[in-house]
């Protein structure tokens, strides 16, 4: 007897599909693949939260985390094979704050201009007083130059010509800022080199700080490996571009 099988289907229905056998699965449903890039503490975040409310959420023979030093990113994926798996992305960023004063740039300033950026910035001075002073300098600057020119001649085709020019400003060599390095984070101070270029009349002034670099570089070190930490025992593997 041949096996037959009756379907009946609900009045007005267009389409009907049978399958049988080895095909593959249609999705019915489309699951919401749940992305988010945030700062640096999200992925730590949305793991420590989905596992207090599921233990199970991660598989740790799926999941993994990767993380970029150079891009100062960690990335949490919960099935990377999977369409449809959670990626959370946390980037460190830079401070906005900061850009204006192009530290370590080679950006040139006018000593005027430099001094009204200041005062307008001046909350970030660690000492509101020398920051005032230095503001005062920069928009009445007077530099006092004295240049001398040496020569020397041996008679045996030996010659030579040096220039030494002397400034005598005011203003100081260094000063200090207070203020968050990373977005999000705490404030910090550090120190900010003036390099003043005078040619005649005219002066410039570049602002750089080894302090801030220093500084900055082993704040993202040690916030990323606070972050580390967090998935360090959840027996999900963690791998280093």
């Amino acid at each position: 007897m041949e096996n037959k099988t009756i379907i009946q289907l609900p009045e007005g229905t267009n389409e009907f599909t049978f399958r049988e056998g080895q095909a593959p699965c249609i999705r019915v449903i489309t699951p919401v693949k749940y992305t988010f890039d945030g700062l640096l503490n999200a992925p730590g975040l949305f793991y420590q939260k989905r596992v207090a409310a599921n233990p199970e959420y991660f598989n740790p023979a799926k999941a993994v985390v990767e993380v970029d030093y150079d891009q100062r990113t960690i990335r949490l994926l919960s099935d990377p094979t999977h369409p449809d798996g959670d990626v959370i992305t946390g980037k460190i960023f830079f401070e906005s704050t900061l850009a204006p004063f192009h530290l370590n740039r080679g950006s040139v300033w006018k000593p005027r201009d430099l001094g009204i950026f200041l005062r307008r910035n001046r909350q970030y001075f660690e000492d509101k007083t020398t920051g005032a002073q230095l503001v005062a300098e920069l928009m009445t600057l007077k530099i006092t130059t004295n240049g001398q020119i040496e020569t020397s001649n041996d008679d045996r085709g030996n010659k030579s010509a040096l220039f030494t020019q002397k400034a005598v400003t005011n203003i100081p060599v260094t000063f200090s800022l207070n203020m968050p390095l990373l977005s999000g984070g705490e404030k910090r101070t550090f120190v900010v080199d003036i390099h003043l270029d005078v040619n005649g009349s005219a002066v410039d002034i570049s602002l750089e700080s080894v302090d801030l670099s220093e500084k900055t570089f082993d704040l993202i070190i040690r916030e990323m490996d606070e972050q580390i930490k967090i998935f360090s025992n959840s027996g999900i593997p963690i791998v280093y571009k």
